[in-house]
């Protein structure tokens, strides 16, 4: 069986339902909207002939009405409490029974442990140590089948405390076949018989090896192609200001950083390693180095009096959480990335730098982590672009900090070995530099210095601050940000260079845009690829987008 976008669109699942839909009461642009799973449920459903389906959490009764399409297929959906009047069908039972403890889980195991899939709505109700035991209680069992859960990326404690806890050879993320708060398919064994198609293209089975980092540290071991490097500094250590969060606020929104199967170093302060330690999985801890670290004798450490007597002495943009430390710890980063290299402990060719709490910034982000490290690895250096800040103003020291642009985003850094460590070197350069001349405010402003020398060393991609992992791979969510903060200033600086490429990332990505702002776009296109000449113009026609601009 094969599972993908196309087999699904292709299945029809208004004709599957059409007979039963009359005994539910659920809005139809619910039930055939997209982001929902209620297709792939019953394609899933209708692939099961003879067989049994458990459903958990029947809520208002989607779930248990996709999963009925197939009339061969018998269908058990729990619940704790009626949600909505429900009318047994066929093969549809509807049952008050809650499947977490253990009276009622063992009074219906024959049904449960005989099914062939399970499926887990935690989308309303979650607790996610319940849904862990009970995982823990199928496998003791020697559960066969399927499990199917949706809703954890939207819902922290379905994260920590059970999606993350289950080892990668047993579970797929299929969040982009199903409901966009979270689909997972899980078994006990490996599944050779059923292939889904992966977020990054492809097909995957669950027990496969494709695209699983391994470890390697020890010498002689396999090349992996990623290290993520992350790190935690107490900020009210080294901030008296009222603004800055308590440590255990970072802490807390570690576990998605600190989940992510691909190797990974972890820099820390010595209180609050095994914290840390314990958040990591077990079974990813053998592709893990926590290493304890002192913030004060990191090397930039010694310009913090400078940094803070230049406060004083120059105009720049006051914020109450940017205080000098503060600065010196988004530096930081750039130090830890080049100890991380150099030693390689994972014999890796490309290395990141993935903030401690991404958490912070959205389950979207969370939900399309995985996919950053699963596509194919970018040499370049490659980070959110966000604002567009002119030659004229970055060259203009005083005006430029004063202004308090941060025209990227460093939450989220990749790239190859050698380009990460020559970027990281150039940063602390200019870090350097503009501390000795009375400037310095966050480590995001010192990148429009190092890419107008340098712009081919960078592949950026565009959004606002909150999509630095949503847009990585391609246009996913607002593109009126790269318009308007980045496309128009850019045309209006004659920088020619970043007007075409910001056109053309957006063109890539034709689906959500306007008819008329792709045409705006296809203008700016066409005017920077003329002024730039030669190679650019190949490229546009290759890619159609002059064609398309003359025919608009």
């Amino acid at each position: 069986m094969i599972v993908s976008s196309e087999t699904l669109l292709s299945y029809n699942l208004e004709n599957s339902i059409r007979e039963n839909q009359r005994e539910f009461s659920i809005d139809a642009v619910e039930l055939y909207g997209i982001n929902r799973p209620y297709r792939l449920l019953a394609y899933l459903s209708a692939q099961m002939s003879g067989k049994t389906i458990v459903d958990i959490g029947t809520h208002h009764g989607a779930y248990a009405l996709a999963l009925s399409g197939n009339s061969a297929t018998r269908v058990y959906s729990f619940d704790v409490r009626r949600h909505t009047r429900l009318k047994d069908m066929p093969n549809v039972e509807f049952e008050l029974s809650d499947l977490w403890e253990e009276g009622p889980r063992e009074f219906w195991s024959e049904a449960i442990l005989g099914s062939d899939m399970i499926v887990i709505n935690s989308c309303f109700q979650f607790t996610g140590g319940k849904e862990y035991e009970f995982y823990e209680w199928l496998k003791t069992k020697g559960y066969a089948g399927l499990i199917l859960c949706t809703g954890f990326w939207q819902h922290k404690d379905m994260r920590d405390k059970f999606w993350y806890r289950i080892p990668s050879c047993e579970k797929l993320d299929i969040t982009h076949l199903g409901d966009s708060r979270g689909t997972g398919v899980i078994s006990f064994a490996p599944r050779p018989d059923i292939q889904w198609s992966t977020a990054v293209g492809g097909l995957s089975t669950i027990g496969s090896t494709d695209g699983a980092a391994g470890a390697a540290g020890a010498a002689g071991a396999a090349a992996t192609t990623w290290t993520i490097v992350t790190a935690l500094f107490d900020p009210k250590r080294w901030s008296k200001s009222v603004a800055k969060k308590p440590v255990e606020h970072y802490i807390n929104a570690a576990h998605s950083t600190l989940s992510i199967d691909q190797p990974l170093i972890v820099f820390c302060e010595e209180p609050y390693l095994e914290q840390l330690k314990s958040i990591r999985p077990p079974h990813l801890l053998e592709k893990t180095r926590f290493v304890p670290i002192d913030f004060e004798t990191l090397p930039l450490f010694q310009y913090r009096d400078k940094i803070e007597q230049n406060r004083l002495e120059y105009p720049y943009k006051k914020e109450a959480y940017n205080t000098a430390s503060q600065y010196l710890m988004t530096m930081a980063k750039y130090a830890l990335l080049k100890t991380a290299i150099d030693e390689n402990t994972f014999h890796s060719t490309h290395f990141a730098w993935l903030n401690i709490s991404i958490e912070h910034w959205g389950h979207s982000n969370l939900a399309n982590l995985d996919s950053v490290f699963k596509a194919p690895p970018r040499d370049k250096v490659s980070l959110m672009f966000s604002e567009y800040s002119p030659r004229s103003l970055v060259s203009k020291a005083g005006e430029y900090f004063k202004c308090g642009h941060r025209p990227f985003s460093t939450k989220l850094i990749t790239g190859s070995s050698a380009n990460m460590y020559d970027l990281c070197t150039k940063l602390e350069t200019a870090f350097i530099e503009y501390v000795q001349i009375g400037y310095g405010h966050t480590d995001e402003q010192l990148y429009p210095r190092i890419r107008f020398e340098d712009p081919e060393q960078f592949e950026p991609y565009y959004g606002s601050n909150s999509q630095f992992v949503v847009n990585y791979r391609g246009l996913s969510e607002n593109y009126i940000n790269p318009m308007q903060l980045i496309m128009s200033p850019a045309t209006e600086a004659k920088d020619w260079f970043t007007c075409f490429h910001v056109c053309e990332w957006l063109l890539a990505a034709d689906g959500p845009l306007s008819k008329e702002d792709r045409r705006s776009i296809l203008t700016h296109f066409a005017r920077a690829t003329f002024e730039l000449g030669g190679e650019y113009v190949d490229r546009a026609k290759k890619s159609g987008a002059l064609e398309a601009f003359f025919a608009a």
